[in-house]
């Protein structure tokens, strides 16, 4: 799948801030989980740990029709629009989204 957790955090932020909630709450879960999917969970790793990847998108080459190498790419752009629609999200409670992992 190319999609990257920076454009659905953006997509998920604009469905809450419109108040059209009315969207299932199913597929806003699940754009959730996959932006979560996302990321670092290796606590021997102080500086990705908790940190989210950018997504297989930001490394398709439309002209070449395929994937280049990507690795595990932490982005400091990817986790701020990550946590800011996750905050937004859970404004409310107690989740803290520094701590997701």
């Amino acid at each position: 799948m190319l999609d990257s957790p920076d454009i659905n955090s953006q997509y998920l932020k604009c469905v809450l801030l419109s108040k059209n909630n009315k969207k299932d709450n199913i597929i806003l879960q699940k754009i959730i989980n996959r932006i979560l999917s996302f990321q670092v969970n290796d606590i021997n790793d102080r500086k990705s740990h908790g940190g989210f990847s950018a997504g297989k998108i930001w490394f398709y080459d439309p002209s070449e029709n395929k994937q280049k190498s990507s690795k595990n790419h932490i982005n400091t752009w990817v986790t701020i629009f990550s946590l800011d629609s996750l905050m937004l999200t859970y404004q409310g409670s107690k989740l803290n989204p520094f701590f997701l992992c």
